[in-house]
């Protein structure tokens, strides 16, 4: 794909090529020019900086304004401050700025620059019928293409319901499956090249698998119906992108699937600028039983003058606030239907409004504005979560007389409190009478009156049990055409939007709002979206994963083909090599028979092991040593420890399940979690001059079930890490080493810190000092080491003092005092280790689906798991309420007291806190919540305490140092050895992934800890196939390191439950199977990417303070190994980037209604994806040798850094809750290494020496 450059022909002895060129031919010239890949790399490369200042902006900014300064602008002003985002540095002032290229300026470029190269570059390779046929098949795509995109709109109800019942579409996808793994393994059967049979065997049994499931696997493996709601969208794209690919492979060859690419890229493109910024989005909000005809616009404000005259309907004057802002102090405002003409006296885009008294100064002179004063303040944005509050001064004047009306005070804080303050309450308005009218005036969100009204019928709002964290919200509304009057019902929820008279309504917000006299509504938000190209991703993502499949796999053929050549022939050249060697030595051995007993002496150690194995089990040697090696590190570790008879079994009592943040969770990761949460380690440390018992390092169920018990000890036991000296000197405390202390030691101060937190209580979280932040974080710690204790208390049991009334009174005011407190323990979520007797109303495990628990009703304190404290409380008042009227018969939760005798048993014996943990055990074990979970937790606990992350971090790190001593050394036999040490650390790796997935029935990644998990993962796994092909120990080398850093980030990333819930919106199978991963693989393709131009550079870099010869035929084969193996990354690393983003576009537009919104993260993926399309243009137009292919990956390292965890940095975004502290050190400290490493490449390593270009 290699273009001409931008030089044009040179001059002649008879003039220009300009003077003696036809029109035509300069035309052509300028249409090659404006093609020129370099112009393609230079537009991916400001666009990757346009991405980068815009997010950082939004740390102040909101979304709208950036939008409009940045990505939408032709010429886009970029301060410095923009480089030191406040969330970061804090408050700063850097002066000046510097003009750069907006978004829609590179935007067009770059759609010119496509359709002139496709213009010049792409020729057509067929002829007669073949092109007759070719162009009809494409046509005949594009139809197919066209129609899917324009059923997006037939039918009105769930957006993109299947016109066939989901078992329909369930059955299409089983059988489409089969289809491919067939066709997979036919292709492998008739492949004449090894790596390419293997390649498709592998992926036909993967295919096998999955469909097997699928069949066989019943009701658990099926696709839920939002699944294959979205599945649909994608079966009927994929059947127009094949008919059209193939088509394009008729007319242009193998350069076919490239085309389909960019019709797929100038697709999204010309979608997004057509349909997706010019989208209207509008809200409705409603409390229940209400109904509307109106939504609103929160991006505009506008002025309304309102007639309430007419008894059906008001009749509204409209001014748009803009019109507002650019009159103040102007023109006056004058419509033909008011009887007044409006001056603008100030106007403010966000405000501040407090009461007032009568002599204070104020510009209002008549109504509401007398008693409130209105005056500007800075916009709120990026960090911030506060709504703009626009006012504005008006002064009315009566037209014709040139009577002055009054100055009023028309603000949002009082005309829009519904909106702003999402409350019940009624607006209140300044009214004028004026020719026997009474105008009232209001400044709102714009409004929009609907064809239809909406009736809110019902909202739910789903909490995981023990939990406040929502799994679903779901609106059930009715539309009524107002025209017609007929009606249609429908049930709005997360990432499920319902299709109206050509708009889109999608689950936004869900709060309580008071309604007065001590009632509680709840108020849904809906977002509604009117868009009419919402089909286009969905179309254009389809197109693109097939032309990159052709495309990308034509290479990989290519590569294959290659491969296997030179594989005969340095076969044939070693065979000929020990042919000629043997006979020599045969010759030589004859003539000096004491060589042949030197030789005999020497032999190499193979010869030495074969005298004591078997010839067939000598190429074993490595393979058993190396899997035997890992075996033994990783089995005693795996393998349960016996309880011994004299000793607490503390890994038993943390397997007993507890529901804990949402899902059931076995003792022991609850006790781990708090204690990170506390002080960041998973035990507890006594001090060294410890005088009591216990000593040492005590597990951590003994420290939870003992502040559970109330143990002395537990006072003394420093788990509160603390490290700000603030927060040391308010307690009285001295540094420490370990930074960690004691509760006894905090309390003398806490009367000192709650008058601290109580002066926090007015300031928002993100403009909070860091010392006011650390002390919030201690208070926080100390209400959750206080809840636990207090959960688990054992509550006095009301006593009657006496008989008579009075007692009577007494006993029930005792008895109401302990329900308050019951509540309020149940209302914080403590840790809850009493199961319900039956099913509860929540998650048990958080792996349901939302819509499986919707219509579930609440059962009460009986239907939920809960503390002891709680728990004991609930059976008091059902014994005393139990058999009456309207009442259930009373029944005893079974695990109330087996677990009171448990506790009472933790600071007895050995052998009697055992026999309670078992007597708890029978306990429960045949209750419902419990036989369901019983086995996760037990299986979870062990899993604690195997850790096999830990193991393999550990033994990558070994792994590591064994490759570069190999590679000192010169010995193949150990790097062989690390290969199958590799292997052995590879299927441990896999099982601790295959653990996560059981136990939280989620795909692999769900969350920041997860993802590196999952990206170590897949660089081994990559970097095992490198070296199985190229053999150079490199394989190896970037297989150990990516397993060994990620699984070191993953660490660090452990600060709590990395198996917790999910919010409502990322609740969804579909896009966490598909968008996450496939997101995710792109991180670490672009990661090894790195590593192998690091491992590339780093060679060179050897080669030159070594003296070795720059043409040294060995150094120069390993550069260009590594050359083409990065190359190959690279494109494995598009192809998931590029597919995984847009596949993050369909799932923002399937929940909020917009596929682009520039969110960080959403900006941090797309750079990803620029960044290799850069990398791999620069390569194909010749722009950059191998020298420069590897610098260009290693940039690849900062982008990924940046998207992976920078963006979380900002804590903006509808991403945010990704959010990370403490890691921005780190971050700065890895991209500086390498720009470091970028710098010595550029410096040291000369542009000759960077070895051969290559074009393919």
């Amino acid at each position: 794909m290699a273009s001409d450059s931008l030089s044009f022909p040179r001059a002649s002895t008879r003039g220009s090529a300009f003077e003696s060129a036809s029109p035509r031919s300069v035309a052509w010239q300028l249409l090659r020019a404006l093609g020129s890949l370099k112009i393609t790399v230079v537009m991916f490369l400001a666009a990757t900086f346009l991405l980068l200042v815009g997010t950082l902006a939004q740390d102040e900014k909101n979304l709208p304004e950036v939008k409009a300064e940045y990505f939408n602008s032709w010429l886009a002003r970029v301060p410095f401050a923009d480089f030191a985002p406040v969330t970061v540095f804090g408050e700063t002032n850097l002066p000046g700025w510097f003009p750069f290229p907006g978004g829609g300026t590179i935007g067009l470029v770059m759609l010119v620059n496509l359709f002139a190269a496709k213009a010049t570059r792409f020729y057509v390779a067929a002829a007669g019928r073949r092109l007759v046929w070719g162009t009809v098949i494409s046509l005949l795509g594009a139809l197919l293409t066209v129609g899917v995109i324009l059923t997006g709109h037939r039918t009105d109800g769930l957006q993109g319901r299947p016109p066939v019942d989901y078992d329909t579409v369930w059955r299409m996808v089983q059988g489409g499956g089969a289809v491919l793994a067939v066709g997979l393994a036919a292709a492998a059967w008739n492949s004449r090249q090894r790596l390419v049979a293997g390649s498709l065997w592998s992926g036909a049994a993967a295919v096998a698998a999955v469909v097997g499931l699928a069949l066989f696997g019943g009701d658990a493996w099926r696709m839920n119906d939002p699944g294959l709601r979205i599945m649909w969208q994608l079966i009927q794209s994929s059947v127009a992108s094949i008919v059209l690919l193939v088509g394009l492979v008729m007319v242009f060859g193998i350069r076919g699937g490239n085309v389909l690419i960019h019709v797929a890229v100038g697709l999204l493109m010309i979608g997004q600028f057509a349909f997706g910024d010019r989208q209207i989005e509008e809200r409705i909000s409603l409390v229940e039983g209400q109904t509307t005809s109106v939504a609103y616009r929160t991006d505009e404000t506008e002025l309304a003058v309102i007639d309430p005259t007419d008894p059906v309907d008001d009749r509204v004057t409209a001014i748009s606030g803009r019109l507002l802002r650019a009159r103040v102090d102007g023109e006056p405002i004058a419509v033909e239907a008011l009887p007044f003409e409006i001056r603008v006296v100030a106007y403010f885009p966000n405000s501040s409004v407090v009461r007032v008294g009568p002599v204070a100064p104020n510009p209002a002179s008549a109504g509401l504005g007398r008693e409130w004063l209105a005056t500007g303040r800075p916009p709120e944005g990026g960090t911030s979560s506060k709504t703009n509050i626009a006012s504005a001064y008006v002064q009315l004047v009566e037209r014709g007389t040139g009577r002055d009306l009054g100055t009023h005070l028309v603000s949002q804080f009082l005309n829009d409190q519904g909106r702003i303050f999402m409350a019940a309450a009624a607006d209140e308005c300044d009214t004028v009478e004026v020719g026997g009218v009474p105008w009232r005036l209001a400044l709102r969100f714009r409004r929009a009156l609907k064809p239809y009204s909406m009736r809110l019928d019902d909202v739910r709002r789903i909490d995981y049990s023990a939990s406040e964290t929502p799994r679903d919200y779901s609106s059930y509304v009715t539309f009524t055409d107002r025209s017609t009057q007929a009606e249609q019902k429908g049930r709005i929820w997360m990432n499920n939007p319902v299709r109206y008279r050509g708009e889109t309504f999608y689950q936004s917000q869900y709060s309580t709002v008071d309604l007065g006299d001590g009632k509680v509504g709840e108020m849904t938000g809906l977002q509604v979206v009117e868009n009419a190209g919402w089909l286009i991703p969905y179309v254009a993502c389809v197109l693109a994963f097939w032309g990159m499949l052709f495309h990308f796999g034509g290479t990989f053929l290519r590569f294959a083909d290659r491969h296997e050549r030179e594989s005969r022939q340095a076969g044939t050249t070693a065979a000929g090599a020990v042919n000629a060697d043997t006979a020599s030595r045969s010759r030589r051995d004859r003539r000096r028979p004491d060589r042949r007993a030197a030789a005999a002496r020497s032999a190499p150690a193979t010869t030495a092991a074969g005298r004591w194995l078997p010839p067939v089990l000598a190429p074993l040697l490595a393979p058993l040593l190396a899997l035997g090696l890992v075996a033994a590190i990783v089995l005693p570790r795996a393998t349960p420890r016996r309880p011994v008879a004299d000793a607490f079994d503390w890994p038993t009592a943390g397997g007993i399940p507890v529901m804990h943040e949402g899902r059931v969770k076995p003792l022991d990761s609850v006790a781990r979690t708090m204690l990170q949460l506390l002080g960041n380690r998973s035990s507890v440390v006594m001090p060294a001059d410890a005088t009591a018992e216990p000593r040492g390092t005590i597990p951590a169920t003994q420290w939870l079930l003992a502040v559970m018990a109330g143990s002395d000890w537990v006072s003394r036991a420093p788990v509160f890490r603390i490290d700000a000296f603030e927060v040391l000197d308010l307690f009285d405390l001295d540094r420490r080493q370990g930074h960690r202390y004691a509760a006894a030691e905090l309390e003398s101060g806490r009367p000192a810190l709650r008058k601290q937190v109580e002066s926090l209580r007015q300031i928002p979280p993100e403009q909070r000092t860091f010392v006011q932040k650390k002390f919030a974080e201690i208070d926080q710690k100390l209400m959750a080491y206080d809840l636990i204790r207090f959960a688990y208390d054992t509550p006095e049991m009301p006593r009657p003092a006496g008989a008579g009334d009075e007692a009577r009174k007494a006993v029930f005011d005792q008895v109401r005092r302990l329900m308050q407190g019951a509540r309020m323990i149940d209302d914080n979520n403590p840790p809850a280790a009493i199961p319900p007797l039956g099913a509860s109303t929540g998650s048990t495990a958080g792996t349901a689906s939302a819509s499986d628990t919707s219509d579930a009703p609440d059962t009460g304190p009986t239907g939920r798991w809960q503390a002891l404290y709680p728990a004991v409380v609930t059976a008091l008042v059902g014994r005393v309420a139990g058999g009456r009227e309207g009442q259930p018969a009373f029944q005893l939760n079974p695990a109330i007291l087996p677990f009171t005798d448990l506790l009472a048993a933790v600071e007895k014996q050995p052998a009697e806190f055992n026999s309670a943990v078992t007597a708890y055990g029978r306990a429960i074990a045949e209750m419902p919540e419990v036989k369901a979970v019983a086995g996760k937790a037990v299986f979870e606990a062990w899993l604690n305490a195997f850790n096999p992350t830990e193991i393999a971090k550990w033994l990558y790190v070994l792994a590591t140092i064994l490759c570069f001593a190999s590679f000192l050394v010169g010995q193949p036999r150990l790097n062989r050895f690390v290969w199958w040490m590799l292997v052995g650390l590879l299927a441990l790796h896999t099982f601790a992934l295959a653990a996560r997935i059981y136990l939280t029935g989620r795909p692999p990644v769900v969350n920041l800890y997860s993802s590196a998990v999952f990206i170590g993962w897949a660089c081994v796994l990559a970097g095992l196939g490198l070296e199985t092909l190229h053999r150079l120990g490199i394989g190896n080398l970037v297989a150990a390191l990516s397993g060994g850093l990620t699984l070191m980030v993953a660490y660090g990333l452990d600060s709590g439950d990395t198996m917790h819930v999910l919010q409502a919106v990322l609740d969804t199978q579909f896009w966490l199977s598909t968008h996450v991963v496939t997101v995710t693989l792109g991180y670490g393709a672009t990661f090894l990417a790195g590593m192998l131009g690091t491992c590339s550079i780093v060679h060179r870099l050897w080669g030159r303070m070594t003296g070795r010869p720059a043409a040294d035929p060995a150094a120069r084969m390993v550069d260009d190994r590594l050359y083409r193996m990065t190359y190959g990354v690279v494109c494995f690393a598009l192809f998931f980037s590029f597919i995984g983003t847009v596949l993050g576009g369909l799932w923002a537009d399937d929940s909020w209604g917009r596929f682009w919104g520039w969110d960080p993260k959403e900006n941090g993926a797309l750079m990803i994806v620029l960044w290799n399309a850069a990398v791999l243009h620069a390569r194909w137009d010749k722009w950059i040798g191998p020298r420069g292919f590897a610098l260009f990956t290693i940039g690849g390292n900062i982008v990924t850094a940046w998207s992976w965890f920078g963006t979380n940095q900002l804590g903006i975004g509808l991403h945010s809750y990704g959010f990370t502290s403490g890691v921005l050190m780190l971050l700065a400290s890895y991209v500086a290494s390498q720009l470091i490493l970028i710098a010595l490449g550029l410096v040291l390593i000369p542009r000759a020496a960077s070895g051969p270009r290559r074009t393919g």
